[in-house]
């Protein structure tokens, strides 16, 4: 009853914090954590997680709302700054989290009136409610598992012995499920599922790139994910990593591997990805940056000619199938070549001695 009558106050203050850290604001970041001007000092990030463990205790159709500015808050207080990140872990926020994960959708209908389609309520509120909370749950955990410092490694190996991996796939096949659900077409939720699918994917191999989960490697992840085979296939054909020159103020530079969905019709060529692999000058850093940039006018020049390509009606169907196309003109070159080879004779007045 409590926290039903402070909701209000509670979701005002979480939403007035998470304005004040908005666009990674260092500054006010550090001081919610600690207020060196104060005669004492209040942990706010600290207090919004032990908060998520209240509401979380006992999830419920009343509380599940409320979850998602908590969770926002913790997010917005805790990306790009390690600090805070360690003291939300330090707070075992991996224990809510996995609270979160681990709710099923059937769990919220057992008091509804409609009975749906696979346990699915077209008219039912939660369900929008579900995906909010599920969503900023593996979009925190994402963060946390962003490499910002060289003690992030340290606390991945902690969130690998903690979350609960098979929630995570389970997530994953949630939100490609839901993509094409009714409901959240006409909520103009389909976008945010999408998010959640891929962040759920990210979560997984970035802990493997740390070697902090039990999965080993790709092979070993689609054994596990066989029920949501699907969804994963999904993710690793539209997923891909690159790594970033980070440095953290006070410690040393690192280069980061960020994974990241992306659109096929964006890509480059692969005689042009072959170009850049091999003429990129890789002496140091600055080097690297330099040739990347130097090259940076041609990629987009190809991007856009690829583009306009594929905008000419007549030349769709050619340039749909290009395994097939690269055959084909494999075999007429070949046909070429022999009749070439068959046919034509020199004529004897262009012989000579040479």
């Amino acid at each position: 009853q409590i926290m039903a009558g402070d909701t209000n106050w509670t979701s005002l203050v979480l939403e007035v914090i998470g304005l004040m850290c908005d666009g990674q604001h260092r500054t006010l970041q550090n001081y919610l954590r600690d207020q060196p001007d104060n005669l004492k000092t209040f942990n706010v990030v600290a207090e919004v997680a032990n908060f998520l463990h209240t509401y979380t205790n006992e999830l419920s159709h009343e509380t599940l709302e409320h979850v998602t500015p908590i969770l926002q808050a913790l997010i917005e207080m805790s990306v790009g700054n390690f600090k805070n990140q360690q003291v939300i872990f330090d707070k075992l926020v991996i224990d809510p989290i996995n609270r979160i994960l681990q709710l099923q959708l059937g769990n919220l209908h057992e008091n509804c009136n409609f009975d749906g389609p696979e346990g699915k309520c077209p008219e039912c509120k939660y369900l929008l409610n579900m995906i909010e909370v599920k969503g900023s749950a593996v979009e925190l955990v994402g963060i946390m598992l962003e490499e910002t410092n060289p003690e992030t490694p340290n606390v991945a190996l902690g969130i690998g012995s903690s979350l609960d991996e098979d929630s995570v796939i389970e997530t994953m096949g949630f939100f490609h499920e839901l993509q094409s659900h009714p409901l959240v077409k006409d909520e103009q939720m389909d976008d945010d599922c999408e998010r959640g699918m891929y962040r759920a994917y990210q979560i997984l191999v970035a802990l493997m790139d740390y070697e902090a989960s039990s999965i080993k490697d790709m092979k070993s992840l689609k054994k596990r994910a066989q029920k949501n085979k699907e969804a994963l296939n999904d993710c690793v054909q539209h997923t891909r990593s690159i790594e970033i020159h980070f440095q953290e103020e006070g410690c040393k530079p690192l280069l980061s591997k960020v994974h990241f969905p992306f659109d096929d019709s964006n890509t480059l060529r692969e005689e042009i990805t072959e170009q850049v692999r091999w003429n990129v000058n890789r002496d140091s850093m600055e080097d690297k940056q330099r040739s990347l940039l130097d090259l940076m006018p041609a990629l987009k020049n190809d991007i856009k000619h690829q583009a306009r390509l594929r905008d000419t009606l007549i030349l769709r169907p050619i340039l749909a199938y290009h395994t097939f196309r690269t055959r084909l003109l494999m075999f007429i070159t070949l046909l070429l070549n022999l009749f070439v080879l068959f046919t034509f004779e020199v004529p004897d007045s262009a012989q000579d001695n040479n």
